[in-house]
């Protein structure tokens, strides 16, 4: 049975929640498959990719590699598996518009040195209007509490867009300030194995927990913009300038140290 068999459900659940899962989404013979592609794309294209799209827990250590950016830019493959079929689909019902494809990377937790990903929200760095987006992220190997599985906060798409800070963790640049008792209550840990999806809201408050475990884990991370949203241009460029004021601080306040 595909998703489509239960559309109506996983809308409502959409709808109220803010990010649904969806068990079964690739078969093991396809997750077989797009691992080997990504295998092939770390061989062949990846010394070819421009540094600020691979990241590293240790960039001394290229096993502790956590994110390859932007691969639908640099590989046939990845673009055209984010441009048709179930995934669109997918994103057009629940998105209740036609869908403009961003773009897909790969979110890796390595073994043991996985740190935490901060809450936060995707609407806060790339702010859109209207905030009618998502991201969808395929799990390629099993996410257990152990290793860092994704955690939501339910219903939190519908608050809007919360005060961040600065944070030390690489890729994420800044992290939610004001969760507080009752929202750790409400979290909700997520779970999947090879071939789960799981679709979050463009303002779902999410994070996940380092990875203390001897298994990586992989995820395809995909995203997807209503075909009638654009570029909120005046918080984008505020959002840039704290950044770089933010970072500036901290850089002059560990050279005091």
């Amino acid at each position: 049975m595909g998703w489509e068999q239960n559309a109506a459900q996983l809308k409502k659940d959409w709808d109220e929640n803010g990010y649904i899962v969806v068990r079964r989404f690739m078969d093991a013979d396809e997750v077989s498959e797009l691992r080997g592609e990504i295998d092939r794309y770390i061989a062949d294209v990846l010394p070819t990719v421009p540094e600020h799209d691979v990241m590293y827990e240790d960039p001394d250590k290229p096993e502790t590699m956590k994110r390859l950016g932007h691969m639908s830019s640099y590989d046939d493959y990845f673009k055209n598996l984010i441009r048709g079929g179930r995934f669109v689909d997918l994103a057009k019902l629940l998105l209740d518009d036609e869908v403009a494809p961003q773009y897909c990377q790969l979110f890796n937790k390595p073994a043991r040195v996985g740190q935490p990903t901060p809450p936060h929200q995707d609407g806060f760095y790339i702010p859109l209007i209207p905030q009618n987006a998502m991201t969808m992220w395929l799990a390629l190997n099993e996410a257990d509490e152990e290793n860092g599985c994704l955690r939501y906060l339910p219903g939190a798409h519908k608050r809007g867009v919360r005060p961040h800070q600065l944070t030390q963790i690489v890729g994420f640049s800044q992290g939610i300030t004001d969760l507080g008792d009752e929202d750790r209550a409400a979290e909700v840990a997520v779970p999947a194995v090879p071939g789960d999806l799981l679709v979050h809201h463009w303002t779902m408050v999410h994070r996940a927990d380092p990875n203390t475990s001897d298994r990586e884990r992989w995820g395809l991370g995909s995203v997807f913009y209503g075909a009638h949203t654009k570029p909120d241009e005046e918080k984008q460029a505020a959002y840039k300038r704290d950044l770089e004021k933010a970072q500036r601080q901290w850089a002059e306040r560990q050279a005091a140290s």
